[in-house]
């Protein structure tokens, strides 16, 4: 059987091997109508890393009835693209993602039914990153320095950090080194405090959402 034939399956015209798997519901269950199409669920197995030359892989949607994210996940070498948004995990954002340093797209919003407190620090070994979005996920722990974090950043071009209980808007960065931005969405908070100067210095940004924050004039 040819799984290069197969939906969601993206192979090499050259050397036939798995670089992408597009498995996401496209159907997800919808509370109010009480139905939905059928999930992947239960743990993922540890032999999805034969697939050594994955380079993109999508779990959006699917429900993991609480599992952990996988630590194994972050062993894809040349992963580029990684989206477990919507997909009912629990826990914490495994630290080894930090090891997918060809990532440029992370999308992890809502990705967890229930979630402990994260940190950031593991983004700092994503130097490519283009698109991140983790939206819903906790990161009480990172609210000191988040803003720090993401300064390591450099390709960043949007960034989804909405409902994630950071509550310290930052007044000042010493540089800015995430001038690339053009989306920044930190809605819903909790922040106080007044419009910090580093994002008129954002030259490049086009759409920014402050919503259901307490924000003041400069």
């Amino acid at each position: 059987r040819d799984c290069c034939a197969w939906e969601g399956v993206r192979c090499s015209n050259r050397t036939g091997r798995i670089l992408g798997l597009d498995l996401r519901n496209r159907n997800p269950s919808d509370p109010d109508l009480g139905f939905g199409g059928p999930s992947l669920g239960g743990e993922i197995s540890p032999s999805l890393l034969e697939l050594k030359d994955l380079r993109r892989l999508d779990l959006s949607m699917n429900d993991f009835s609480s599992t952990k994210i996988p630590n194994f996940l972050g062993s894809f070498q040349y992963m580029k693209y990684l989206n477990l948004s919507g997909a009912s995990f629990a826990g914490n954002i495994p630290l080894n993602l930090g090891d997918l340093s060809r990532l440029r797209y992370l999308d992890l919003r809502n990705c967890f039914l229930q979630s402990d407190a994260n940190d950031l620090f593991w983004l700092s070994g994503l130097p490519l990153l283009e698109y991140l979005d983790l939206g819903a996920v906790d990161l009480s722990k990172a609210a000191s320095d988040w803003l720090q974090t993401i300064n390591l950043l450099p390709s960043l071009r949007e960034l989804h950090l909405s409902n994630c209980r950071l509550l310290k808007l930052p007044h000042s960065l010493p540089f800015i080194n995430f001038t690339s931005i053009s989306v920044l969405d930190l809605s819903n908070n909790g922040f106080n405090s007044s419009l910090p100067p580093w994002l008129f210095n954002l030259t490049n940004l086009v759409y920014l959402d402050l919503n259901s924050n307490s924000i003041m004039g400069g």
